[in-house]
Formats: C-alpha cells, structure tokens, sequence
C-alpha cells in the first residue's frame, strides 16, 4: 500500500469477492452536507455499492494464514481506504510502517473569490469502531523508523521487518 493504487477495484472486487464474509463493514464515510455547510451526512451501506458490490450467493473463503501490509506518508486516499478494507477482511493481517496521509476521502473543491479554488479532502473517514483516519492515518501495529544512513543505504526496513517474521 505504498504509493496509490493503479486501480481500486482489485480489493474491492477480487479480495472482497473471495475472501470477505458477506457483510465487510470496516469503515464509516460521510459525505459534506450541501445544505448545511460544516456538517456531515453519513453514507449507508446499502448506497455505498462502488465499495461493496452487491454479489449475489456470495460466498466466503476466510484466509487464515500470514497477511503483511507496508504503509509509508505516501499511502493517501484510496491506498488507506484499501488498507482499512484489507484489515477487516484479514484480522489477523499485520500492519508495518510509517504514518499514513490521513487524507482518505474524495478530494472536494470550494470557489473563492478572484477565481481560487480551495481543494480539500472533504469526507469523514472513520474506521467502523469509530476511530478517526483523517489527520491521523491507518492502525498500523510496528512503526517503523529510518535513519539518514537508512535512506542513503536505500534500505526497505519495513520488508526487512517482515523477512524477520516469515
């Protein structure tokens, strides 16, 4: 989950057609509230099909062995959104890395005068327990920090870090 997904319906799709029990809630989103600028409106799961497709006789193959992610500053976006989904479909799934973006939700635009834009993220993303993602970034389970030697030495200490484990 380095970087942004080159395409967003791998996890949604492919993970969560095989591996995910049937009902994957594993984040809240809410979405800016037009006619009351500041508030929030939640979006439900029974409108939310771009991430949950519906899937008729859906069946489950729950996954019990080894699940890594690697996150960085540069998982943003979508690569948290995946990261919160992959969480909930594996809980047993190991997180490694740096702080995420915190900046997971669709990027919304506000007209200012003199022909500005102010582009933000504007929707609330929380994990289904309702801990805050944004500002704050994904659960990760082992930080991992790098030296200026580190990074001159290029090294990938989070996939070292797993190599450990395995």
């Amino acid at each position: 989950m380095r970087g942004y997904p080159d395409w967003g319906g791998f996890v949604f799709h492919y993970v969560y057609k095989y591996f995910s029990p049937v009902e994957n809630h594993f984040g809240k989103y809410y979405k800016p509230n037009p006619k009351n600028v500041g508030t929030y409106i939640p979006i439900t799961y029974d409108t939310f099909g771009t991430y949950y497709p519906d899937i008729k006789n859906k069946t489950t193959h729950p996954y019990k062995g080894r699940v890594f992610m690697i996150v960085n500053p540069e998982t943003l976006s979508m690569s948290e959104w995946n990261t919160m989904n992959l969480q909930n479909i594996f809980p047993q799934s190991k997180t490694f890395g740096q702080r995420t973006a915190g900046a997971d939700g669709d990027v919304r635009t506000i007209k200012l005068p003199g022909g500005y834009n102010l582009e933000f993220t504007g929707n609330g993303i929380f994990y289904y327990n309702g801990s805050q993602t944004q500002k704050v970034g994904v659960r990760i389970n082992e930080f991992i920090e790098y030296s200026d030697d580190d990074i001159i030495q290029k090294r990938d200490l989070e996939l070292e870090r797993i190599l450990k484990d395995l």
